[in-house]
């Protein structure tokens, strides 16, 4: 387990514009929310957290390994790593329901803040934490066409979210 950590870490920090500084800030302090360059190593997708929630029960229930989840609750959301294809252009992933998820990329030049993998789902309760690991090397990571397949579910099931990916407010007749 250990060791995968390390892989873990290993391969986030290349992310990152200086990896061996990040390694350092992750060793000292793993809570520390470093910056690494999305498009790097991975690409990103934000879905607000109940689309997360839904997105992770599907692949659960298909047993399918899944890695790379993170969950930032002062915003509600879940960044899910997606696999760097180095000849695939910036993602952009728009499905049918008008459910629209937002995709950053490197085309984008964005950077997630991301604490050390050492940073479990049930630590630091109110900061942006790790509720899945990338895995080895970051092979867990999600697979752009399946996860597609699964946001497109969660919009059959009529969980739907305006462009800003955020929930819905509450109705006001004012």
């Amino acid at each position: 387990m250990r060791n995968t950590i390390l892989q873990s870490l290993e391969w986030l920090a290349r992310a990152a514009d200086n990896p061996q500084r990040c390694l350092e800030e992750w060793n000292t302090t793993p809570a520390v929310l470093y910056p690494l360059k999305i498009g790097k190593t991975f690409d990103l997708v934000t879905v607000h957290q109940h689309v997360g929630e839904r997105v992770l029960a599907f692949y659960d229930r298909e047993r399918i390994p899944t890695g790379g989840v993170l969950f930032d609750p002062r915003a509600t959301k879940f960044g899910l790593l997606v696999h760097r294809d180095t000849d695939s252009p910036p993602l952009t992933v728009a499905l049918a329901c008008e459910a629209v998820y937002r995709t950053r990329c490197a085309g984008l030049r964005g950077y997630l803040l991301a604490p050390s993998p050492d940073v479990g789902p049930t630590e630091w309760r109110k900061a942006t934490r790790w509720l899945r690991r990338p895995g080895l090397l970051g092979m867990n990571t999600f697979r752009l066409d399946a996860l597609t397949v699964k946001l497109a579910e969660v919009a059959e099931e009529g969980m739907v979210f305006p462009i800003s990916d955020a929930a819905p407010s509450a109705y006001s007749s004012r």
